[in-house]
């Protein structure tokens, strides 16, 4: 009788206190590649205008990168993004930090976030979306360095260039640039200087696809996906470099010169 008891004490608290085990109420908007979800605070219009500008970052992420790519966004594989009512629900939802402003799990290709308006579409949507397809290219499994990974999310964010290469300037003019030794050697539990961290890799990511093109990275992308080589190896093998400190210097030099 006891077991009975107990059973029932699990179902009335399951049902009647709290709803402890019920799930978050979400409404949703489809499109071709995405499934928007959303809870009634966030509204429709902005699941709607989250689900265009999504759209539209997918398009332009496609004409820009042209990577070969064998993970289609359509039907039950789209990418989902949840828009929960505000910051705090987000932060309660999520499990990020109080100063994140939207998150991303690669793998699920899933996005969280809240209404911000005019700094999501034009910096967090993008780079998240960037992560998720840039990924999809060089494979989960690949040896990715972080500074790689970020300088490409970070050069898909609107007016990338005012927050991220004029800045690395005035580093530079500091002698506060990152070098490549030490971005190598950086991942997400070592990064002590993110601001430097994050200026450094978008101009060497800049640098590599701006000086030597498109192909050439898409190449040395290809290497580390199929060929399973490391950074240094596929840099070496696709770049005009002698050493990885040839390329440093050659890096520092182009910056040098596009900062006067």
């Amino acid at each position: 009788m006891g077991k009975y008891l107990i059973i029932l004490n699990i179902l009335y608290l399951a049902v009647f206190s709290g709803q402890s085990f019920a799930e978050e109420e979400w409404e949703e908007e489809k499109s071709d590649h995405f499934i928007v979800y959303f809870q009634e605070e966030a509204g429709k219009e902005y699941a709607r205008e989250t689900i265009s500008q999504a759209e539209d970052a997918y398009d332009k992420l496609g004409e820009k990168l042209k990577l070969r790519r064998f993970d289609y966004w359509t039907w039950d594989n789209r990418a989902k993004i949840y828009i929960y009512a505000n910051r705090q629900a987000y932060l309660k939802g999520s499990g990020r930090q109080v100063w994140s402003g939207g998150s991303v799990d690669i793998e699920k290709k899933i996005i969280k976030c809240f209404p911000m308006q005019k700094k999501f579409f034009d910096r967090v949507l993008p780079h998240e979306l960037t992560h998720i397809v840039f990924r999809e290219y060089v494979g989960n499994d690949t040896e990715l360095p972080l500074w790689l990974d970020e300088g490409m999310a970070c050069s898909s964010e609107k007016g990338y260039n005012k927050r991220y290469i004029v800045n690395a300037c005035s580093l530079l003019e500091k002698d506060m640039m990152l070098h490549l030794d030490v971005l190598n050697g950086i991942g997400h539990n070592n990064i002590t200087a993110p601001i430097r961290f994050y200026i450094s890799s978008v101009s060497l990511t800049d640098y590599l696809w701006k000086e030597f093109g498109s192909e050439k990275f898409r190449k040395m992308c290809y290497l580390m996906r199929e060929k399973k080589h490391n950074i240094e190896k596929a840099l070496l093998e696709v770049y005009p470099f002698k050493s990885l400190q040839d390329l440093d210097d050659q890096w520092f030099a182009y910056l040098k010169s596009d900062c006067l």
